[in-house]
Order: C-alpha cells, then structure tokens, then sequence
C-alpha cells in the first residue's frame, strides 16, 4: 500500500511540474508581430485614398518582419454601424482612422487597444512621443475615462472665421477678435444693410461647444465622473447672448439653403464660421478668413476635429503589427503626405518640422488660421452624439424664444448625462 502511494504521489508531482512549466512557458512567450497580415477599413477617396495607398505600399515593402497591411475601401454611408457590428462579431478591421468618441463607444467594452502600453515599449515604442503631440490634442486622446490613450492622433481640422472685405472695408469694420466685437460689426452691419446678416455658425453644435469651453475653462465634460459639467449661469448667459442677437437681426439661425456658405457667396450674410475645408467653395471675390474670436478673460479655446487612428483588440501580434503601421503612418514624412492629401494639419510637432508640410502650410491661407495649441474638443466619452444634437437643439430653442437659456442648457445637460450614463451601464 505504501508503494502504491508513493506511486501516485509521484505521478501527481510530475503532472505538476509539468503543468507549472507548461504555464510558465506560455507566459514568457515573446509578443511577435512578425508575418501578421493588418487590414484597414477607410471612406477615403481620391487624394486622401491615393496617399493612405502609397504609405501602406511603403510600409509592407520596408519593414523587415514580413507585416503586410491590406486597405478595404468602405462605403461611408452606414460606415459606423458596419464597423460596430463587424467588431462586435470578431470579424471585424484591425485599424479605422476616426474620433475619439468613436473610440470610446468601443473603449468601455475592452475592444480597442490602449496605445500607451505600445508608445512606452523598450523595443518598439516611441520615445518622447506626447511630447510631440500639440497640448490640447493630448488633452483629448489621454482624456479618456479610465486613464487609457485608445486613439493615436493624426492629423487635425476645424472651423475658422469668413468674413466679406468688402462689406468690412466699406463700413471700417476691423476683423473681430472677441464676441463682443464680432456682435458690434453684427449689428454694424444689419444697421447698414437690413436685407442682411452680420454673422452665423455654420454648425450650432460646434459654435455652442466654443462659447461653453472658453467661458467654462474650458471644460464641457468631466470624465472622471462620467456626466456634464457646464451647466451654470456664465454659461446660460452666453446662450441667452446668442439667442438674442438672433431675435433682433444681428445672427441668421438656419441658412435659406443647405449651407451658410451659399448665402455668403449671395451677399446675404457678411460673417460666418464654418469648416476650413469650405474655403475651396467660396466664390466671393474678396473673401477675409481669421482665427475665431475668443471670450474676454475667457480660456483660449477652438474646436478641434482630430482624425486618429483606431485599433481593434485581436491577439498580441497582431495588435503589436498594426501599432507599428501606426507609428509609421504617423512618422514626420508620412504624416505630412497624408495631411496635405487631406488639406489638414497636423497636431504632430515632428510634422510640423518637415519641409513639404511647412511649404503646404505656407501656402494655405485656410490652414494658417487654425491654432493647433488651443485647439480641443470634450473629453471623449461613450454616448456623447446625444451631447452634439442636445446642443444644437438647445440653441436653435433659445433663439425662437420656446425655451429661456437656463431650461435649456440644463434640458441638454440631463439628456446628454442620462445617455453617457446608459451607455456606461451596459
């Protein structure tokens, strides 16, 4: 009997040791992203397609570890929902290229890569990288709830201000640098001109995110505690402000077409703010651009719409191979191609030291006007599309007089707060 049991202690031991060395050998096991195959889903065309295109085709045929990175061009109606249920069925794109609030709707369900853990690796990371990254981007892609960096930032667009020189000369008119003064040359000019508008936002949301943040040092979310922070009187004056020069003339609430661009080329709107990219689009002779006025004694805000890269969780190796397409993508060369391919700039000081962006910069009037450095949008949280509509809703109510400023803002900031919320609780 007793040899019988030292028998089976013996096995037991050995499967033991066995099982512990197996494990530990599982565990050591280098992370290799070598071989990996990296696909891409994009609405890219054009341009933009044609340099995505070309770096990828540089990146397969440079890198030494056999990664092969496969494009997938997309549709971009239903683009967002395609990729959700695509992810959320295992069968889904290793990268997109989107926003952070696109990626925080993933975040919360452990689907998307947290960058920092591949930015501060030994082998393959990126050294002093969010030293590069302009202050209010890192604001954004760092400000994610949990402390995670799910988004590596790219390139970068916004809104600036048109202005028509014509009319500003005739009436001697100087370009507005706070809302005060743009509100005086509003009204200079529907004194002069009755038939017209002195201002407009081309995008209500947008245009209330700028009076929030820079009177709100700059702040329109807390992410820590998941919810709304700007709903106080400093910010309900501001909406009262709008929804008044609305009222007596000064602003035109909603264009007679599908875009303020258009009444602006008609001569019925003198002043307006809208996207860099709509310059193209303008045939006004003698059209002004500038920076967005800021708040007196306010934080020095502007939107930013950052375009950051977004990676899927899938195994190691493969998450490991489609970061190093990321940093390559977001290396000085390659980003500045993609950024003039976009007509963007880019929140990347690396880039910003290369020559063919700094000449691409230089040139574009547009771009100049963006300010990289106090450029910011919310913290990203999951739910917050319900934010965007809420405000722009909440200022088109306020200017038609069915809601004073203070039930209005403090409507969209329980919307907003119930829907991140739900989203959270799922």
């Amino acid at each position: 009997m007793k040899k019988i049991f030292a028998i089976i202690l013996t096995l037991l031991l050995t499967v033991g040791c066995a099982t512990k060395q197996e494990t530990t050998t599982t565990e050591s096991k280098k992370v290799d992203p070598s071989n990996q195959t990296v696909t891409i889903w994009h609405t890219y065309t054009k341009a933009q397609e044609e340099a995505l295109k070309a770096s990828a085709e540089r990146f397969n045929s440079l890198n030494t570890l056999g990664i092969k990175v496969v494009l997938e061009q997309q549709e971009r109606n239903d683009f967002a929902s395609k990729v959700m249920q695509a992810v959320r069925n295992g069968v889904g794109p290793d990268i997109i290229i989107d926003y952070a609030t696109t990626a925080a709707d993933y975040a919360k369900d452990g689907l998307v890569v947290d960058f920092n853990k591949y930015i501060d690796d030994a082998e393959y990371g990126i050294p002093g990288f969010r030293d590069t990254v302009s202050k209010g981007t890192l604001k954004e892609v760092t400000g994610f709830s949990d402390g995670g960096m799910y988004v590596f930032p790219l390139v970068q667009s916004g809104p600036i201000f048109f202005y028509n020189k014509d009319i500003y000369e005739e009436l001697k008119l100087n370009v507005p640098t706070t809302w005060e003064e743009l509100e005086a040359n509003a009204a200079a000019v529907k004194k002069a001109y009755p038939d017209k508008y002195g201002f407009a936002f081309d995008s209500l949301a947008d245009g209330a995110q700028t009076l929030i943040a820079q009177i709100n040092d700059g702040v329109i979310l807390d992410a820590e505690n998941l919810k709304t922070n700007f709903d106080n009187e400093k910010v309900h004056a501001r909406f009262q402000w709008f929804g008044d020069n609305v009222k007596n003339g000064n602003f035109m609430l909603a264009p007679t077409g599908q875009y303020f661009s258009e009444d602006f080329n008609s001569g019925i709107l003198a002043s307006y703010i809208g996207s860099v990219a709509g310059l193209p689009y303008i045939t006004v002779e003698n059209v002004g651009v500038a920076p967005l006025p800021q708040t007196v004694n306010g934080t020095a805000w502007t939107p930013a719409w950052n375009r950051s890269a977004i990676v899927f969780t899938s195994d190691e190796n493969r998450q490991l191979a489609a970061f190093l397409f990321v940093k390559h993508f977001a290396s000085a060369y390659e980003n500045a191609q993609f950024s003039i391919a976009c007509n963007y700039t880019s929140p990347l000081s690396t880039t910003q030291a290369d020559a063919d962006y700094q000449a691409f910069i230089s040139s574009n009037v547009g771009l100049q006007q963006l300010n990289a450095e106090i450029a910011s949008t919310y913290a990203p949280l999951a739910g917050t599309m319900t934010l965007r509509t809420g405000l722009e809703g909440a200022m088109k109510a306020v200017a038609s007089g069915e809601k004073d400023a203070a039930t209005a803002v403090k409507d969209v900031a329980a919307e907003a707060d119930e829907a991140i919320s739900s989203a959270y609780s799922r």
